[in-house]
């Protein structure tokens, strides 16, 4: 790579390092993660060490059998009014695990059709709505 960086395909997995997430342009952001592109450019600029680690911190943390340990523990917490968010075309969550999810919390589901994983950016008013909408319902 011209750059000289290591992998950018590392900056998605466990050979990640703080410097390689932080030094991100906003055009590897978009074709990694899929950030949209009106937001990626301000994302790169405020890409620092704190984010790195807290990026790096929850995508090691998202592995089996942690998360199953998670679940296990939401589960058998007492049920409280809870909302899951369902951007069904988010390619990091199935729609199997939203709904699994959902039923194992008792949690109502907000279906943004169309969005992806970074929906609060890619329709923040539709988002919003159901977000408030649930709040609201909640007294």
């Amino acid at each position: 790579m011209a750059s000289g960086r290591t992998s950018l395909a590392a900056a998605r997995g466990r050979q990640a390092s703080i410097a390689q997430i932080i030094s991100l342009s906003a055009y590897e952001l978009v074709k990694l993660f899929g950030v949209p592109p009106k937001f990626a450019p301000i994302m790169a600029r405020n890409l620092d060490e704190r984010m790195g680690k807290c990026i790096l911190a929850l995508y090691r943390s998202a592995v089996q059998p942690h998360m199953l340990d998670l679940g296990n523990q939401l589960a058998a917490a007492p049920k409280k009014p809870a909302l899951l968010l369902h951007a069904t075309a988010d390619p990091y969550v199935p729609p199997e695990m939203v709904f699994d999810v959902a039923e194992r919390l008792t949690a109502r589901i907000v279906t943004l059709q169309g969005l992806a994983h970074w929906w609060m950016f890619e329709d923040p008013e539709r988002s919003a709505a159901g977000l408030a909408t649930f709040w609201s319902e909640l007294g």
